[in-house]
């Protein structure tokens, strides 16, 4: 039974991520077109924070919601609860972020164009909130219709509006600004499918109650939700000052800004979309490894437990290394054809070789955080990104590119191998 389930949930979440990251390619391509790199690298440099405010809103509680849900088949009060608490920090964050997107874009991005898209993007943060519980509720149920429905509704619409945008307004140039509104509206309908979704299949089944709402669960959400959002907090600020220092030591290495942007929208909005769009596959199978890995090891399905570790990291490893020479022999004819720029192509063989440690990492922490091993895996991110940091201030203003792509290599393989060697101790320990 949590074979098939987990089998049948990750070929529907599959499809539709393939068909999300397709639709996001051409929009990619259309947006490189339109931007340009260096807009390109300024458009990816608000990331980092929406990262950060998701982390704070809604990562630890989506996780919550799912693990509770599976493993003791709560109600629906469980979302509810968990609805409540992401919204009101999602509302919290959205008026901190528009209020405070000059001293930010000033002093952390030290860009002030990225000034007007980090205010629109702050209206954003409800309606992810609203979607990422309803997420994390449907995971929990092993149910990934709602999700993978959800998923392609916003790619659509975010890029119907995109180009309605520029058809309808020919002498209407497109900026950072409408393509971070692009990105409001499509989370906005995401939100209404993902409510809509869950609403229907609730009532149907006749779980939707007034009693089923009203049971306490806000006390379990937090306690779960606290030391996850924390951790991953952590890494998400990690993250936002390495990649704040990209563009920064890459300016300190020679380069220009303007150069140095161009760069770094290449990298970001050219190169490593092709690098993770195999994550369609291991990140649907990741996202429900942890509720069905948390169950097995909870009512103690010890053989089953192993065959899907087994079975989940030898599909993630033949995937890494298919795709590492699969990149390595393409990558210049990708990069020309899609995006008509040579530096995407050379910038996508180099990052070829990141494919099998990539992979394997998304399983092995999704498998190690089903195991309760969460502690171990945000130490784990932690020293690596320290790592990277470490390495991106004492060699990229030096020797440039070439240190940054060394840099991803040794920070990546170090992930991979150390939550391997975790995942070995824990698995002795069984024996």
């Amino acid at each position: 039974m949590l074979k098939s389930t987990l089998a049948k949930g990750t070929i529907i979440l599959t499809a539709a991520g393939f068909l999300s990251r397709i639709l996001g390619f051409f929009y990619r391509i259309w947006l490189s077109e339109h931007l340009g790199s260096e807009l390109l690298g300024i458009y990816q440099m608000i990331f980092p924070i929406s990262g950060v405010c998701y982390t704070i809103y809604a990562s630890g509680i989506q996780t919550a919601i799912s693990k509770i849900t599976a493993e003791r088949k709560a109600s629906v009060s469980v979302f509810f609860h968990g609805l409540c608490i992401s919204l009101f920090l999602s509302l919290v964050l959205s008026f901190l972020l528009y209020e405070g997107a000059p001293f930010l874009a000033t002093h952390f991005l030290f860009e002030e164009r990225t000034i007007r898209p980090l205010q629109i993007l702050s209206f954003m943060f409800p309606f992810g909130a609203v979607t990422a519980c309803c997420n994390g509720y449907n995971y929990g149920k092993s149910n990934s219709r709602g999700p993978a429905v959800s998923q392609l509704t916003e790619q659509v619409i975010r890029i119907a509006c995109a180009y309605f945008i520029v058809f309808t307004f020919h002498g209407l140039n497109f900026s950072c600004e409408l393509a971070v509104l692009v990105l409001v509206i499509g989370e906005i309908a995401s939100a209404m499918i993902s409510i809509y979704s869950l609403i229907f299949s609730e009532c149907k089944h006749k779980k939707l109650t007034a009693k089923a709402i009203h049971k306490s669960g806000l006390t379990e959400i937090s306690l779960l939700a606290l030391p996850l959002t924390f951790h991953r907090l952590i890494i998400n600020l990690l993250h936002s000052f390495e990649a704040t220092l990209v563009p920064l030591t890459l300016q300190q290495s020679g380069m220009s800004k303007a150069v140095a942007l161009s760069q770094y929208g290449i990298l970001n909005g050219m190169a490593f979309p092709f690098i993770f769009f195999p994550t369609a596959l291991t990140g649907s199978l990741a996202v429900l490894l942890l509720p069905v890995v948390s169950k097995a090891n909870k009512e103690e399905h010890t053989d089953y437990l192993h065959k899907v570790i087994r079975l989940s990291l030898g599909f993630s490893g033949g995937l890494g290394f298919a795709c590492t020479f699969f990149f390595l022999l393409t990558g210049d004819f990708l990069g020309n054809l899609v995006f008509h720029e040579p530096q995407a192509g050379a910038y996508i063989r180099i990052l070829a070789w990141l494919c099998p440690f990539m992979y394997l990492s998304s399983t092995l922490g999704s498998i190690l955080n089903g195991l309760g091993k969460v502690y171990q895996t945000f130490i784990i991110s932690v020293l690596s990104l320290c790592i990277k940091i470490g390495c991106l201030m004492l060699f990229v203003p030096r020797y440039g590119m070439p240190a940054y792509f060394a840099t991803l290599l040794i920070s990546q393989g170090f992930t991979t191998v150390a939550e391997a060697v975790v995942l070995s101790m824990q698995a002795n320990r069984r024996k």
